[in-house]
């Protein structure tokens, strides 16, 4: 009799532990299936590189050749792939924060430098000289342009972009970076005499002075590292909804140091000291005749 109650009881047990295990396996599978990523609320970034030259001058006839500008910004170092994989996950969350010259570097830079091209052109054009190019390096300047060429502009900037991150910090369920994006440089301005490559004017023109600091928050969802238990923990104690405004932030830094450098070029390129050039430009041309 005994025996039939002890065998009952075991076989109860069996049954019980079974059926709890099935209950949290469903309860976990229907977690994992309801798993969603967290929406990300990202603000695009919208670039402003309009500018209208204030100085407007009558017609000169002389034709200015321009190069096309040359922007040097710092280069990114090679990533490092760590082998443990502890922290490689923690790189990966870490990798996902903002990184300012990147993006500039892939999505902004070309921009930047046709945009300069463009306003080169507009800005010399207003002071009432004709403009021809731009041409990829002065060298590239066909030998009857020369001739024809009054002077040439071979400008140069010199970008910075400092990014000052506070560091990423991470929570169970996301990663978020926090900072501000500096930016300053400086435009090396050359004017050329093109028959005989006589250098002209040198300026070295700061554009670091402009005070332009824009902060920015970026928040990206964490790669769980805790199993089925982890992700279930996470659906649980998910926000709403994360937030990017970093590309706004760096394309309004840009736009902001783009007008302001804009109309400092502006200053610099002075009707008045390019037309003061002719009897030396006159001089060295007719020198280069014989």
């Amino acid at each position: 009799m005994y025996s039939v109650r002890l065998l009952a009881w075991q076989i109860f047990i069996r049954k019980f532990f079974v059926q709890f295990k099935l209950s949290v396996l469903v309860i976990l599978m229907a977690t994992i299936v309801g798993c969603s990523q967290i929406p990300v609320k990202k603000e695009a970034g919208r670039l402003n590189f309009d500018y209208s030259s204030k100085e407007i001058g009558e017609p000169t006839h002389k034709v200015i050749g321009l190069v096309a500008s040359e922007v040097e910004s710092p280069q990114l170092a090679n990533a490092h792939n760590p082998q443990n994989p502890f922290m490689a996950l923690a790189l990966a969350n870490a990798q996902q924060g903002f990184n300012a010259n990147k993006a500039y570097g892939d999505s902004y830079e070309m921009q930047l430098m046709t945009a300069l091209n463009n306003n080169f052109e507009s800005i010399l054009t207003n002071k009432g000289f004709n403009t021809k190019g731009p041409f990829q390096t002065f060298d590239d300047i066909a030998y009857s342009d020369k001739k024809s060429m009054y002077l040439a502009v071979v400008p140069r900037l010199n970008l910075n972009i400092v990014q000052e991150s506070d560091g990423v910090s991470c929570k169970t369920t996301h990663c978020t970076d926090i900072g501000n994006i500096h930016i300053t440089g400086e435009m090396l301005l050359k004017v050329i005499e093109p028959l005989t490559g006589q250098s002209m004017l040198n300026k070295r023109i700061n554009l670091s002075d402009f005070n332009i600091l824009e902060p920015y928050r970026k928040e990206w969802e964490k790669m769980n590292d805790g199993g089925l238990v982890g992700m279930a923990l996470n659906e649980a104690l998910k926000p709403e909804q994360l937030v990017d405004d970093s590309e706004k932030a760096l394309t309004t830094a840009l736009s902001v140091f783009y007008a302001k450098a804009s109309a400092k070029v502006d200053t610099f390129l002075s009707r008045d000291e390019f037309l003061s050039m002719e009897p030396d430009v006159k001089q060295l041309k007719d020198l280069k005749r014989y």
